[in-house]
Protein backbone atom coordinates (compact mmCIF):
# COMPACT_ATOMS: atom_id res chain seq x y z
CA UNK A 1 0.00 0.00 0.00
CA UNK A 2 1.25 3.63 -0.98
CA UNK A 3 1.75 6.13 1.72
CA UNK A 4 -0.46 8.26 0.00
CA UNK A 5 -2.99 5.48 0.68
CA UNK A 6 -2.16 4.75 4.42
CA UNK A 7 -2.33 8.75 4.69
CA UNK A 8 -5.94 9.11 3.31
CA UNK A 9 -7.00 6.45 5.84
CA UNK A 10 -5.53 8.57 8.64
CA UNK A 11 -8.24 9.86 11.49
CA UNK A 12 -6.97 13.22 10.90
CA UNK A 13 -4.31 15.01 8.26
CA UNK A 14 -1.10 15.83 10.93
CA UNK A 15 -1.47 12.06 12.44
CA UNK A 16 1.81 11.70 11.66
CA UNK A 17 2.63 14.96 13.46
CA UNK A 18 1.03 13.89 16.90
CA UNK A 19 2.18 10.47 17.04
CA UNK A 20 5.87 12.01 16.53
CA UNK A 21 5.36 14.14 19.02
CA UNK A 22 4.18 11.69 21.22
CA UNK A 23 6.99 9.92 20.64
CA UNK A 24 9.30 12.81 21.62
CA UNK A 25 7.18 12.99 25.00
CA UNK A 26 7.81 9.49 25.89
CA UNK A 27 11.62 9.44 24.96
CA UNK A 28 12.18 12.54 27.01
CA UNK A 29 10.15 10.74 30.10
CA UNK A 30 11.97 7.63 29.94
CA UNK A 31 15.37 9.67 29.55
CA UNK A 32 14.75 10.63 32.97
CA UNK A 33 13.22 8.10 35.02
CA UNK A 34 15.20 6.39 37.31
CA UNK A 35 12.67 2.84 37.60
CA UNK A 36 9.62 3.12 34.40
CA UNK A 37 6.98 1.24 34.59
CA UNK A 38 3.70 1.19 33.20
CA UNK A 39 -0.14 0.79 34.39
CA UNK A 40 -2.85 -0.86 31.60
CA UNK A 41 -6.09 -1.90 32.02
CA UNK A 42 -5.93 -2.75 28.92
CA UNK A 43 -8.47 -0.51 27.42
CA UNK A 44 -8.06 1.43 23.93
CA UNK A 45 -6.26 4.02 25.37
CA UNK A 46 -4.03 1.84 27.57
CA UNK A 47 -3.45 -0.16 24.42
CA UNK A 48 -2.03 2.58 22.48
CA UNK A 49 0.08 4.38 25.25
CA UNK A 50 1.45 1.11 26.29
CA UNK A 51 2.27 -0.58 22.15
CA UNK A 52 4.13 3.46 21.69
CA UNK A 53 5.99 2.89 25.44
CA UNK A 54 7.14 -0.48 24.57
CA UNK A 55 8.19 0.33 21.49
CA UNK A 56 10.55 2.99 22.65
CA UNK A 57 11.47 0.18 25.88
CA UNK A 58 10.81 -2.95 25.18
CA UNK A 59 12.03 -3.92 28.94
CA UNK A 60 9.65 -1.82 30.84
CA UNK A 61 7.27 -3.45 33.13
CA UNK A 62 3.89 -3.25 32.52
CA UNK A 63 1.64 -3.38 35.39
CA UNK A 64 -2.22 -4.67 35.08
CA UNK A 65 -5.08 -3.31 36.72
CA UNK A 66 -7.43 -6.00 37.10
CA UNK A 67 -11.00 -3.58 36.87
CA UNK A 68 -13.24 -7.01 36.78
CA UNK A 69 -14.30 -6.19 33.47
CA UNK A 70 -12.47 -7.90 31.34
CA UNK A 71 -12.52 -9.73 28.17
CA UNK A 72 -11.70 -13.85 29.35
CA UNK A 73 -9.17 -13.17 26.36
CA UNK A 74 -7.70 -10.14 27.94
CA UNK A 75 -6.86 -11.95 31.27
CA UNK A 76 -5.72 -15.03 29.50
CA UNK A 77 -2.76 -12.83 27.74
Amino acid sequence: MSTEAVNSQLPTPNFQTIVESAKDVIASALATAKRPCITSSFQAECVVLTHMLLQERPDIPVLFLDTFHHFPQTLAY
